[in-house]
């Protein structure tokens, strides 16, 4: 376990995440949690630096704090418990461990938040978006690498056919639903475009990518104004944030050829 001294300072098992690193976060709304997560990332297997950056660019710009936050296909817990970490007053995470999920992904997700002391405030459900009433809303809904699994199929035909969309609108308006109005939807994931698949390569980085059921950011942010959202924001996500790269890496252009890793921030009107 992550200690720290009674200046604040961080010590013991630094080598885990780097002095830069924690110097890094320590001014955010994280740092109170930071000893607590590293500790349980560690436990999980997981490499803490990197898992805490990725959950750190995604929640980048929202302020968290007294918020609720829908999680559609939450994974191993990892977004959830860093929303908490910024002050979310709930969390409710969804993961039916069905297409585009990691077998028992719940079980770990639910020993990770115990770990952290989180259970009282994120409730694990292993249902589809569908299954929850709009009688609930949340301030922000998380959709980390999961928007395109909602209907594959149809995914895979939404930038060319119309009878896709139709199939996709449905899904798209409950992500509507839910949201309180000015609330926020963060979109993740790999958009089609890709230098390699291009080429008919395969991605070095992202190995495990099925190109054909991705769609570009600016499609989901056309499909999602139809239903009500504005302010579309889209964000290229570094592969790292050392100094000097990040801010190159977070070009187009250069993730056209590396990951094509995209953020999409929309506002309900």
């Amino acid at each position: 376990m992550l200690l720290r001294d009674q200046r604040g300072n961080f010590v013991d098992s630094m080598s885990h995440v780097g002095a830069k690193a924690f110097r890094r976060w320590r001014g955010g709304p994280a740092a109170d949690a930071l000893p607590r997560l590293v500790a349980a990332f560690v436990a999980a297997g997981r490499k803490p630096r990197s898992a805490l950056d990725h959950e750190w660019l995604i929640f980048r710009g929202t302020d968290l704090r007294g918020k609720t936050v829908l999680d559609i296909g939450a994974g191993d817990g990892l977004a959830s418990a860093f929303a908490v970490a910024c002050g979310a007053r709930k969390v409710l995470a969804l993961e039916p461990e069905a297409s585009g999920s990691s077998g028992g992904a719940v079980a770990a997700a639910r020993k990770l938040h115990k770990q952290l002391g989180y259970g009282d405030r994120i409730e694990i459900r292993e249902q589809p978006v569908e299954a929850i009433g709009t009688e609930n809303r949340f301030d922000v809904i998380l959709l980390a690498a999961s928007i395109n699994h909602l209907d594959e199929e149809a995914c895979s035909r939404l930038h060319r056919d119309p009878a896709a969309r139709a199939l996709y609108r449905p899904f798209l308006q409950r992500l509507h639903d839910l949201c309180e109005p000015g609330g926020q939807l963060i979109a993740v994931d790999c958009s089609r475009a890709n230098a390699f698949p291009a080429l008919g390569l395969r991605n070095p980085i992202m190995t495990s990518i099925n190109w054909r059921i991705h769609q570009r950011p600016q499609l989901w942010a056309a499909l999602l104004r139809e239903v009500g959202f504005r302010d579309a924001r889209i964000d290229w996500l570094p592969v790292t944030r050392k100094a000097g790269l990040a801010p190159i890496l977070s070009r187009s252009w250069i993730a056209y050829f590396i990951n094509s890793y995209f953020r999409l921030r929309m506002r309900k009107a």
